[in-house]
């Protein structure tokens, strides 16, 4: 799931030049990726804000996309920032890995 001012946050943060240079992707490369994975995400309209419900105001968007989009788990290498409140609201967070082994299962 992604929302549009989610994906541009992506896009703002992934083209910086620090992070560029740690993937060694260049910017029409990064976009291209983004494009890809984009064209296959749902769409969630954000129809109620959640916020100030987090410690840290930058994950707040995240948790929005979770909660309009009634999504039942999210998978964040954040989990100690998330954790808490969205399990708490119901939804399940795990990190990549524990959340990979699960949909294989």
């Amino acid at each position: 799931m992604i929302s549009v001012g989610l994906a541009l946050e992506y896009e703002a943060v992934l083209v910086r030049p620090v992070h560029r240079t740690a993937i060694g992707l260049t910017e029409d490369e990064i976009r291209e990726v983004l494009d890809a994975l984009l064209s296959t995400a749902t769409l969630v309209r954000t129809d109620y804000l959640w916020r100030p419900i987090l410690a840290d105001p930058e994950d707040e968007m995240v948790l929005e996309t979770c909660l309009n989009g009634w999504a039942s788990h999210l998978l964040t290498f954040n989990t100690r920032h998330f954790k808490p409140v969205a399990e708490w609201l119901g939804v399940r967070v795990l990190d990549p890995a524990s959340g990979w082994r699960r949909m294989n299962r």
